[in-house]
């Protein structure tokens, strides 16, 4: 798996001075814990970045079954679409934890555009790259079994904010009915795959919170089961917690 450092920031690698203009226009705005940010089919005119917390990017069918597309963490960027097409939104935004976001009007993003252009080809790479890293999730939705696409997700949330712990490695605290989220599939049957993951030495499980006794192992088993690079954001580097 290919792991990217600032995947889902566009700004990160952006010149100190276009990111200082930036800031000079930006607006704050805070959510509590489980308030839409956003909801789809809302008319989207402006970007935001996450300043604290964790902000779920999600969908719903009609029965309410959630489907989540990224948990995003501090300087992530989401509803970029906004700045560009303004276009309405696809999906839905939901702080996780009380968020602080910034925001990034649309007009606001023309004007500094106009004179910086190097804000078009830094948000163009960053929405190719997430046009890629979303093609490799629906191809997995629908070319793999879900013990797979478990393995899969487990894999990434390891890469991307996992915790070495003595031999093992420790994914970020999240439930089984967030993972069958993730993956599509009700926390009944994550909770079947996992167990049959146990019993195969790959992960444990206590207190409900999952260890991969061996990454390397389990990256061989999942990260190719199709043709393409999975990509992975990076958060952390797996510091050694023991």
């Amino acid at each position: 798996m290919l792991t990217i450092q600032h995947l889902h920031n566009w700004r990160a690698e952006l010149p100190s001075e276009i990111q200082q203009q930036i800031s000079h226009r930006l607006s704050f705005k805070k959510f509590r814990k489980d308030e839409f940010i956003y909801n789809s089919g809302e008319t989207s005119n402006c970007g935001f970045q996450v300043v604290s917390g964790k902000v779920k990017i999600c969908n719903y069918n009609k029965e309410g079954r959630e489907l989540i597309v990224a948990i995003l963490h501090a300087g992530d960027c989401f509803g970029d679409i906004g700045l560009i097409t303004r276009y309405n939104r696809p999906n839905y935004a939901v702080a996780c934890t009380d968020v602080e976001v910034n925001v990034l009007s649309h007009k606001d993003y023309l004007h500094l555009s106009q004179h910086f252009p190097e804000m078009s080809i830094a948000l163009n790479r960053f929405l190719c790259t997430r046009i890629q890293y979303t093609f490799a999730s629906l191809n997995e939705a629908l070319l793999l079994p879900l013990y797979e696409r478990l393995g899969a997700a487990i894999v990434r949330l390891a890469l991307s904010r996992g915790a070495k712990e003595l031999e093992a490695v420790s994914l970020p605290d999240i439930s089984q009915e967030m993972l069958g989220q993730m993956v599509g599939a009700t926390r009944q049957s994550v909770g079947r795959e996992l167990k049959k993951m146990q019993q195969e030495n790959l992960i444990q499980i206590e207190y409900g919170k999952i260890f991969i006794n061996d990454i390397d192992n389990m990256i061989k088993l999942f990260d190719l089961n199709l043709s393409h690079q999975a990509i992975v954001p990076l958060y952390s580097t797996m510091v050694d917690t023991a």
